[in-house]
C-alpha cells in the first residue's frame, strides 16, 4: 500500500502501465521579472504550490530546501497562488535563504495547468517535460518520498524501484489537516473513475476532520453535482471561503449548478465570468454553449461549444496540427 501521510496524488502520473504521464509546459515571469520556463530541459524541476499565510506552506518549503540536493542538480520554482498573492511572494523572494524563483500566480493560471487543486502542493517534473507525481500536504514523510520521485526524475531508480521506495515505509499522520487531505486525494481518484458515491463517503469523513477545508469543500461541491443534487451543492458552495479556492472554478461550479436547477439567465452571467483569467476553460464554455442552447441562441451556442472543444487538450493538437500543414484553421484563443 503506497504510504498516505503526505497525501501522495498519483492518479495522474503513471508509474508503469501503457499509460503516458502529462507533459507540462509552463513559462512565466518571476517577481524579479526574469523568465521561468518549466520544465529547463536540462534537469529535474522541483514546483511547490504554497499560500501566503498558510503555516503548513512554510514547513513545506523548509522540507523541500532540506532534501533537494546541490543547486544545479534540481531545479525548484516557487508558486504562490491567490488574487493577493504578490505581496508573500516578493517577500520570500527576498528570503536569501530561499533563492527560488518565486511567481505570483494570482489567477491559478499555474495551478490549474498542473492540477494543483490543495495548497501546499509539491510536483516534481522531468527534464522533458513528463510529470512524476504530486506530494500535497508536508507530512512526516514528505522529504523520503521526494527523495525517492528526484531519483525517479533523474533517471536513477525505474517506476519499479520508486514504487518499493514508497511502500518501504509507514508514516503516522500526525495531524487532521493532513488526514483531511488524504480522504481529498482518495477522493479525487474515485472521481476520476466515476465512483462518486463512494467519493462522497471519503468526503464526508475529510470534512469531519476539517469543516472549513475548501479543497474538500469544492470537491464535495462537483459529487454533488453528479449525483444530481444541484441545491446541495449551491448549498456547499455557499460555505466556501472566497480564499480557499480559485475564483474561477467557483464560478464554474456556481455555473454547473444553476444550470442543473434551470436558473439559465444566472448561469449565462455567471459563466461568462468564468471564462474569464481562466487557465482551462473549456467546461465553463461547454456549459456557456448549454446555456444559450437553451435560450435559441444557435451561433452563440456553436461558438461557445467550439471554444470548448478548443481548449481541450485534443482540440489544441488538432489546431496545431492542422495550422502545421497550411489549413487554416482558427487557434484556441482566450477571450
Amino acid at each position: 500500500m503506497i504510504c498516505t501521510g503526505v497525501a501522495i496524488a498519483l492518479g495522474a502520473f503513471s508509474l508503469g502501465g501503457e499509460e503516458k504521464p502529462p507533459t507540462v509546459e509552463w513559462s512565466a515571469r518571476d517577481v524579479r521579472g526574469a523568465e521561468v520556463r518549466i520544465p529547463d530541459g536540462k534537469r529535474p524541476t522541483v514546483v511547490v504550490f504554497v499560500l501566503g499565510d498558510q503555516p503548513q506552506s512554510q514547513q513545506a518549503l523548509e522540507q523541500v530546501k532540506s532534501t533537494v540536493g546541490a543547486p544545479g542538480d534540481v531545479q525548484v520554482v516557487v508558486v504562490v497562488s491567490g488574487k493577493d498573492a504578490e505581496g508573500p511572494a516578493k517577500k520570500l523572494a527576498e528570503d536569501a535563504k530561499l533563492g527560488w524563483p518565486v511567481i505570483a500566480d494570482m489567477d491559478y493560471t499555474g495551478s490549474g495547468k498542473l492540477g494543483v487543486h490543495v495548497w501546499p502542493t509539491t510536483v516534481v517534473i522531468r527534464s522533458d517535460g513528463q510529470g512524476v507525481g504530486h506530494l500535497a500536504g508536508a507530512a512526516k514523510g514528505f522529504a523520503k518520498d521526494l527523495e525517492g520521485y528526484l531519483a525517479f526524475a533523474a533517471g536513477k531508480i525505474d517506476a519499479a524501484a520508486l514504487q518499493r521506495r514508497l511502500e518501504s515505509h509507514d508514516t503516522v499522520i500526525d495531524s487532521p489537516g493532513q488526514m483531511a487531505e488524504r480522504h481529498l486525494v482518495v477522493a479525487r481518484r474515485l472521481l476520476e473513475k466515476d465512483l462518486a458515491e463512494q467519493a462522497r463517503l471519503e468526503l464526508e469523513r475529510g470534512l469531519k476532520l476539517q469543516p472549513e477545508h475548501a479543497g474538500l469543500q469544492l470537491a464535495m461541491v462537483e459529487v454533488l453535482l453528479s449525483l444530481g443534487e444541484a441545491s446541495g451543492a449551491m448549498e456547499m458552495l455557499e460555505r466556501v471561503d472566497e480564499k480557499g479556492g480559485p475564483g474561477w472554478r467557483m464560478k464554474v461550479l456556481r455555473g454547473q449548478a444553476l444550470v442543473a436547477m434551470g436558473k439559465w439567465e444566472d448561469a449565462e452571467g455567471v459563466l461568462s465570468q468564468a471564462v474569464q483569467l481562466n487557465p482551462d476553460p473549456s467546461e465553463a464554455y461547454y456549459e456557456l454553449g448549454r446555456v444559450y442552447e437553451h435560450g435559441q441562441k444557435w451561433q452563440q451556442a456553436a461558438d461557445a461549444y467550439r471554444r470548448a472543444f478548443e481548449m481541450t487538450g485534443v482540440g489544441r493538437k488538432l489546431a496545431a496540427g492542422m495550422r502545421g500543414v497550411g489549413t487554416s484553421t482558427r487557434p484556441a484563443t482566450r477571450p
